[in-house]
């Protein structure tokens, strides 16, 4: 019962992520690659599987709890360096909001 709320409430930022990436592909990805660009968003849903046999690995090895929590450290610390060394990925709203506008 105590893992509902977290299910839950992961499952609401799982969605909003999925429709603020789909705005993003639609509104800045021009029309004639946007085909291609959508067969890489397609992987994003399925490479997250790999990470399921070493993870179950180290689950093993260390306990399931540990594995996990370090599996989510590390989903961060990865998402942190994409963002801070990402020029486009931190002018995205200023992207989007121009060519909403325009």
């Amino acid at each position: 019962l105590l893992a509902l709320p977290l299910l839950f409430l992961g499952n609401i930022f799982a969605n909003l992520y999925g429709t603020l990436n789909n705005t993003a592909i639609q509104v800045l990805i021009p029309d004639h690659v946007r085909g291609r660009v959508s067969s890489f968003l397609m992987m994003s849903f399925s490479l997250p599987l790999l990470g399921t046999l070493p993870v179950s690995a180290f689950a093993q090895a260390v306990g399931a709890p540990l594995a996990i929590s370090l599996a989510a450290f590390m989903a961060v610390l990865i998402a942190f360096a994409f963002y801070l060394f990402s020029r486009p990925l931190r002018s995205l709203d200023e992207r989007m909001e121009k060519a909403l506008k325009g």
